[in-house]
This record gives C-alpha cells, sequence and structure tokens, in this order.
C-alpha cells in the first residue's frame, strides 16, 4: 500500500511539473518533461491516473475562465500523455470539445492529432464522428469569414471523406472552389514576371516581420495572374536564404534571418489557390535541372541554414515531407549510389540530406531531450515534434511510402560505394537501421510486405543484391534488432522445419519473403560452375527438397506454398520440379500392387 501511494504521488508530482496552466503553476517557466513514474506504472495505474485525474482536472480548469480554450503547449503535452496512457478515448473527447470552438483554439494542431491517430480512430470506429465534426467546425469559420483551408484538406481524406453524406461532399467542393477563385481575382497583370526579384533577396537587410508580410501581400497582387509565380518567388527566397550565412557567423542571428524568410514564404502560400499550393510550384521547381543543380551545389555551412529554412517550411505547412524527401534525400542517395569517383561535394549533398531525414523521418523527442543542447535545428519542443510525426504519417499512408521504399534501395547501394568516405557511408547505415527499427516505418513496411518484397528481393548474384536481401531480412525480422545486420550478409537458413512453421494466414508475408530469400541464395549457389559454395548450396537445396516432399501439407500449405514459390526460375525451379516428379514416381512405385481408386490418384494430384 505504501508503495502503491509513493507511485501515486510521484506520477501526479510530474504530470503536475508538466502542466503548469492546469495546476496553477508557474507557466512562464520550461515545464518538465520527466514521466519515469508514470511510464513504470500499472496499465491500470495509467488509465485511472489520467481518466479520473488528469482530464477531469483540465475540463475543470477550461470551465473555471470560461473560454472553452487551451494553449498550444498545453494542448500538446496533454494529448503525449494520453498517448502514453493509451487513453485514446480522453484525446478523441478533449479534440472533439475544442473544436467547439474553433476561434480561441488551434485548428491545426487538432487536425494533426487526427491524423496521427488515424487508425486508433479507424479501429474505435470514430471516423464519422470525427468527420461530421470537422465539417461543423468548417461551417463556423466560414460564417466568420476565417481560414478553413486546414479542415478541408483534412475532409479530402480517404477515410473521412467515404464517411459523409453526398450532400456534404458537394458543399466541401463548391467551398473549395470558391475559395480559389476568391484568391483568384480577375484584373489584369499588373508586372511582367522576372526570374529575379531583387526585393525577395534583399529581405535579409531587414528583420522586420510586417515589412516581410507586406512585401508578399504586394508581390501577389502584382504577378497573381502568373501561372509560375510560386515557383519564381521559391528560387529567389532560396537565393536570398543562401546568403545568409555570409551575413552572420552567429547562429541566433541566422535563425532570426531563416525566420523572416520562412514568415514571408508562409504569408505568399497563404495566398496562393488550393489548387496551386506553394508545394507544388516547389515540386514543379525541383523537376528542372537547374533546381537540382543549384542544391546539389551548396557548400557545408549553406547547407546548414537551407536545411534550417527547409524545416521550417515544412513546420509551417509549406511544404510537405514528401516533396522534400522526394527531392533532397531521394537524389543525394541516387547520386552517392552511381558516384564513380570521389567527390567532396556529393558527401556534403549526403550529410545534408542525412540531416533532414533523421530529423523529419526520425526524432521523436526535442533535440534537448535527444541529447543536442544547443542545436537549433527543429525540433525543438512537443509541438514541432507532433507536427512533424503528422506530416511522416501522411507519407506512410499515402503513395509517397513506395517511393521512399524505392528510395531505400540506393540507400542500401551506396554502403558499397567505395568513392565515398568510410565515415559517410557508416552514418547512412546507421540511418537506414534506425528507420528500419522506426515503429510507424514497421508498421508501415508489415502493411507493404508485397511491394517490399517485389523491390529488394533479387536474383543474388551480385553483391548489390545479397545487401537487398539483408536489409529487407532487417526489416522483416521485428524482434531481432539491429546487431546481427551489421552490413555484412546474413546466412540464410534452409531448415524448412522454422520457415514452414509459419505459413499460416497470419504469418505468410514475413515466411515468403524468407523463404524467397533463401532460395534466391541457393540459386545463386547452384549457378556456379563447381567449389565448396556450390557443394554447400546442394546439400541445402537436398535437405529443404526433403523437407518440403516429405512430409504431409494440409490444403491451405499447399496453396500458400505454391504462393511462394510462384515466378521461381533458374537452377532452384528446375530441383523443384525433378525432385517433385522423382519423388511422385516414388509414391506411384509403392502403390504398384493396389488398385488405384479415384480419390488416390487426386491426392498425388493436389
Amino acid at each position: 500500500a505504501k508503495s502503491r501511494d509513493v507511485l501515486d504521488k510521484g506520477i501526479r508530482k510530474q504530470i503536475k511539473a508538466a502542466l503548469p496552466v492546469i495546476f496553477g503553476g508557474d507557466a512562464s517557466t520550461e515545464s518538465a518533461t520527466n514521466f519515469s513514474f508514470l511510464l513504470s506504472a500499472s496499465c491500470f495505474d495509467q488509465q485511472f491516473a489520467v481518466a479520473h485525474w488528469l482530464y477531469p482536472a483540465a475540463l475543470n480548469q477550461m470551465a473555471s475562465d470560461g473560454s472553452s480554450s487551451m494553449d498550444n503547449k498545453t494542448y500538446a503535452t496533454l494529448v503525449e500523455i494520453m498517448r502514453l496512457c493509451r487513453c485514446y478515448s480522453s484525446i478523441l473527447d478533449l479534440s472533439l470539445r475544442l473544436l467547439q470552438k474553433p476561434d480561441e483554439n488551434d485548428v491545426q494542431a487538432i487536425v494533426d492529432t487526427f491524423i496521427r491517430h488515424a487508425d486508433v480512430w479507424a479501429s474505435m470506429d470514430a471516423l464519422s464522428t470525427i468527420g461530421e465534426t470537422l465539417f461543423a467546425t468548417h461551417s463556423l469559420l466560414k460564417s466568420s469569414q476565417r481560414d478553413s483551408r486546414v479542415i478541408l484538406e483534412a475532409l479530402s481524406r480517404p477515410e473521412y471523406s467515404k464517411h459523409l453524406s453526398p450532400e456534404t461532399k458537394q458543399q466541401i467542393e463548391i467551398d473549395s472552389i470558391a475559395i480559389s477563385q476568391g484568391i483568384q481575382m480577375s484584373g489584369p497583370a499588373l508586372g511582367t514576371l522576372h526570374p529575379i526579384i531583387q526585393e525577395i533577396r534583399d529581405l535579409k537587410d531587414s528583420v522586420s516581420l510586417d515589412e516581410a508580410s507586406a512585401l508578399a501581400h504586394r508581390l501577389w497582387e502584382q504577378f497573381k495572374h502568373n501561372s509560375g509565380v510560386g515557383q519564381v518567388i521559391w528560387d529567389n527566397v532560396i537565393q536570398g536564404v543562401a546568403q545568409v550565412e555570409a551575413l552572420s557567423p552567429d547562429d541566433s542571428l541566422r535563425m532570426e534571418y531563416v525566420r523572416l524568410y520562412s514568415h514571408f514564404l508562409q504569408t505568399f502560400s497563404r495566398l496562393l489557390p488550393l489548387d496551386n499550393t506553394l508545394d507544388s510550384a516547389v515540386n514543379l521547381w525541383f523537376r528542372h535541372e537547374d533546381g537540382r543543380r543549384e542544391f546539389s551545389d551548396f557548400d557545408a555551412n549553406t547547407w546548414m541554414t537551407i536545411s534550417l529554412f527547409i524545416l521550417e517550411m515544412v513546420l509551417q505547412g509549406c511544404l510537405t515531407t514528401s516533396t522534400v524527401l522526394s527531392n533532397v534525400p531521394y537524389v543525394a542517395w541516387k547520386k552517392a549510389a552511381d558516384l564513380e569517383a570521389p567527390s567532396e561535394q556529393a558527401e556534403t549533398f549526403l550529410r545534408a540530406a542525412t540531416l533532414l531525414t533523421e530529423r523529419l523521418l526520425l526524432q521523436d523527442v526535442p533535440s534537448q531531450q535527444a541529447g543536442i543542447p544547443n542545436d537549433l535545428i527543429p525540433p525543438l519542443d512537443l509541438i514541432q515534434v507532433q507536427r512533424y510525426q503528422t506530416q511522416r504519417q501522411k507519407i506512410y499512408t499515402g503513395s509517397g511510402v513506395k517511393s521512399l521504399f524505392g528510395a531505400m534501395r540506393n540507400l542500401v547501394w551506396l554502403e558499397l560505394n567505395a568513392h565515398l568516405s568510410q565515415d559517410v557511408r557508416d552514418e547512412s547505415t546507421r540511418i537506414r537501421m534506425a528507420l528500419c527499427q522506426h515503429h510507424q516505418f514497421r508498421t508501415t513496411a508489415f502493411r507493404h510486405l508485397v511491394d517490399l518484397k517485389q523491390l529488394f528481393v533479387r536474383s543474388l548474384s551480385s553483391e548489390k543484391d545479397v545487401r537487398l536481401a539483408d536489409a529487407l531480412r532487417l526489416i522483416v525480422h521485428v524482434d531481432d534488432g539491429p546487431e546481427g545486420h551489421s552490413g555484412a550478409p546474413s546466412e540464410p537458413s534452409s531448415e524448412w522445419r522454422a520457415v514452414f512453421a509459419q505459413l499460416n494466414a497470419w504469418g505468410f508475408s514475413r515466411a515468403s519473403i524468407e523463404l524467397r530469400l533463401t532460395l534466391e541464395s541457393m540459386g545463386s549457389g547452384l549457378a556456379l560452375t563447381s567449389g565448396p559454395t556450390k557443394a554447400k548450396a546442394e546439400h541445402e537445396i537436398k535437405g529443404f527438397m526433403a523437407g518440403l516432399f516429405c512430409r504431409d501439407l494440409h490444403p491451405e500449405e499447399t496453396d500458400l506454398t505454391a504462393q511462394v514459390l510462384d515466378g521461381l526460375s533458374g537452377p532452384v525451379a528446375t530441383q523443384f520440379i525433378n525432385y517433385g516428379v522423382n519423388r511422385l514416381a516414388e509414391l506411384l512405385e509403392n502403390l504398384e500392387a493396389q488398385p488405384l481408386s479415384e480419390n488416390s490418384v487426386s491426392h498425388f494430384l493436389e
């Protein structure tokens, strides 16, 4: 009883320190983020602390000031504590309550919460309720002439749109068109759009956010009828940001310059119509060779400033994580994998790509908690962490996930490129292993094992193919950890019992990949003319065939095995045919003295 009382007091003390606004503490001080007592408690104690003490206290605080509002920091901390305790019902109830007062709460943060935990809401059968509430909030914002594009974007996502009535969908489409038409006002163009806009490049001479906003509005009014205005604005901003490094060696001052340009672009992006966003303009800019070459030619110091700027743009919602990854890390990985001579520029580009990948796809705690106390690059607090997690979730639940899987092959191959320095290759290996162990990546990977199999399973005839197979094993073996995947090719197991024990509806995808990798490894050994590798492969395939054909298979196992072997070719396919025919002949010989019935014949044909 005493230890239980100590635990309860410890939980409450740590939560009170993290939420001073709710419990009457000093909101101006840095909030604590240590929840060791809560995390060490049982599931019952965690649920009890949230449902019967923390959440009621939060509701009482909201009711006491009569505003029904909550600041972003408090909301983010509450959601994180509830997530740690798996109290998703409380997260849902809190978020729906706050949406009833969209004028007083940050709608973006609430929508992000819905997107991050979409799978949970689906399992709770709450998607319909969320969709209806989002539409009601959109109607409230529209009636008060406030921007509701964040909600319209959320309502367009499949998980919500499929639960909306046809009338509601039609209204959403009408409202989206109305917003775009309202932005694209009629009238003649006020100026010719030139490649160089000196006002943007000179923005660094001012540190006034108001001046940056005014410039964004002025340029929009002047060039809004030019179709390529987004690309030109972005190009000039990049040129301006690239000059920041030369202006001051002081990190905090460079941060101010970056925020100035970020504020300018954020203001400008809000003026763009829904069907022609800044993100789409940046994508088009990168498709031109000049844009790609400009990014890959930055030096190391400039890249630090550019990386900071890009991450700020993702935080502000001006760029999506998918656009950043597709045009920086994926391109850098491809260049490094294909490198035919040492290149310091390529390594600088690759290091920048590693930084962006780590911050956008891997980091789940603020930089200070991650052991980077003096780092000025986001995420710097819990709000920013959750924002990146939301953007990350959009990749894993959208079409961009296949691009990520495809790009990871280049990440694997660059580790073999001897033209790159060892520390760069080691860093790439670390990033790949960390990504493969990340919970969001793993969850998504197991939903797309068929795609991974098509991308990573090769003939194993080269070192690149072997390394791909080893990378796939790291993804598939969720419990193995990275220790056994240090970069050296792993030894495949030909023990049929271990593999076929998993051939069921639950473990089929994972077992089929392991089996296919094993067979491809045997095939590469059998293709050799002679030597110990060929002898080992012949021994393994013999034992594998005996294990497969000399046991009784249920019809379900037979079907699953056939799916695994579909498309197999080369020496292994030949061995399968030969062994299968010989085994059938043996069985028929044993039955020569017995009359054959229709059932016995069909047994062999199965």
